[in-house]
């Protein structure tokens, strides 16, 4: 549940009852007292709020249908190394080819990260998923910010993989995708001299070792 603070503007027309202002107000109280709940002061922050909740209970709502992802409509990237450590960071991208001058047209859907390795701290990450990637969208990811194009939650990816270093499986929700990675020393762009090493991500099959 999401709150309006105390001091949310509300229009003269909209003003209730003393009764009704009362309940609410026990409503309130009762709400609060979940740690769920939360506040917001803009509609634009309610929106991005609302959209995280439900990204974050994704597999929940998958698992009341789970024919909703055929996986003849899945693509499975390898990225075979990572690293975000001892100076150097990876950064990925994966492509939803889905559109072309052709005609052709795929699907939208996540793509959820799954790492095998570990960080510096010993932890293997926990698998997170992207928000949707569209037909001709990218999505990018740093595995020591996060991910996304104007900001690190633009894709709802975080910085769990920082310190990480190992190999790491994309399980994408649509065909067509493509990816490719670069690694990079720390701070370094990619048109600054320094050692860069890039390439593309293995497409694999489940049915297959």
């Amino acid at each position: 549940m999401f709150v309006a603070p105390e001091e949310f503007p509300v229009p003269a027309n909209l003003i209730e009852s003393d009764e009704k202002r009362d309940r609410q107000q026990a409503f309130r109280r009762r709400v609060l007292r979940d740690p769920t709940a939360g506040f917001f002061s803009t509609s634009a922050e309610l929106a991005e709020r609302v959209v995280e909740a439900l990204h974050n209970c994704r597999d929940q709502l998958l698992a009341l249908n789970p024919n909703a992802t055929a996986t003849a409509c899945r693509t499975y990237l390898l990225f075979p190394f990572v690293t975000c450590s001892g100076g150097w960071d990876t950064g990925v991208a994966i492509s939803n080819v889905g559109e072309t001058p052709f005609g052709l047209r795929g699907e939208s859907g996540v793509c959820t990260f799954h790492y095998y390795g570990s960080r510096e701290d010993g932890i293997k990450p926990d698998p997170q998923s992207s928000s949707v990637v569209r037909p001709g969208e990218t999505l990018t990811y740093v595995l020591s910010s996060g991910g996304g194009r104007s900001g690190t939650r633009a894709h709802l990816l975080d910085n769990r993989a920082n310190g990480f270093t190992g190999y790491v499986v994309a399980e994408c929700l649509f065909r067509y995708a493509h990816g490719f990675a670069n690694i990079t020393p720390v701070g370094a762009g990619l048109l600054e001299p320094s050692q860069h090493y890039g390439y593309t991500a293995t497409t694999i099959s489940p049915e297959k070792s």
